[in-house]
C-alpha cells in the first residue's frame, strides 16, 4: 500500500479516500478519481504510486492494461507507454489487419475461382449430377 496525492492506493488496483466521518473507505467503482480538482483516470492514479519514475500529469505517457481488461487496475497489469512506443505500436497493428486483409482477400478470390472452374466443368459435362458421376 502506498500513500499517493491524498489516497491509499494497493497494488491490486484498490483506491482508498479518507471522509472525515467514516474514515479511509474504498472507491467503488470509481474509474476516475478527483484530486486537488483534476480528474484521475485509476490506472494514472496506480501507475503513479508505484511507479516513482511516471508523471501522472504528462499527457504523452499512456497507461495500457496488459491483459486487456480495462477494470483490471493492478499494478502487474499496467504499462507505461510513450508517444513514440505508442505509434509504433499502432502503426504495426494497423500493418497486421492490412496484411491479413490482403491474405483473406487472396483466399477468398481462390475459393471463387474454384467455384468458378467446378461450375465450368459442370457445364461442359451437362450439368452437376454428370460431372459428380464421372468423378465416380
Amino acid at each position: 500500500m502506498e500513500e499517493f496525492m491524498g489516497r491509499r492506493i494497493y497494488r491490486d488496483g484498490r483506491v482508498e479516500r479518507w471522509f472525515k466521518t467514516k474514515g479511509w473507505t474504498i472507491v467503488k467503482k470509481a474509474d476516475t478519481h478527483a484530486i486537488n480538482g483534476k480528474q484521475y483516470l485509476t490506472k494514472r492514479v496506480v501507475m503513479g504510486a508505484f511507479n516513482k519514475n511516471f508523471d501522472i500529469n504528462d499527457v504523452e505517457l499512456h497507461v495500457l492494461h496488459i491483459n486487456g481488461n480495462k477494470k483490471d487496475n493492478s499494478f502487474e497489469n499496467l504499462k507505461v507507454e510513450n508517444l513514440e512506443e505508442r505509434e509504433a505500436r499502432w502503426a504495426e497493428s494497423n500493418l497486421r489487419g492490412e496484411v491479413s486483409s490482403i491474405v483473406n482477400n487472396i483466399v477468398w478470390k481462390l475459393e471463387q475461382r474454384e467455384k468458378q472452374e467446378y461450375y465450368l466443368k459442370a457445364v461442359a459435362a451437362g450439368g452437376y449430377a454428370k460431372l459428380e458421376a464421372q468423378k465416380n
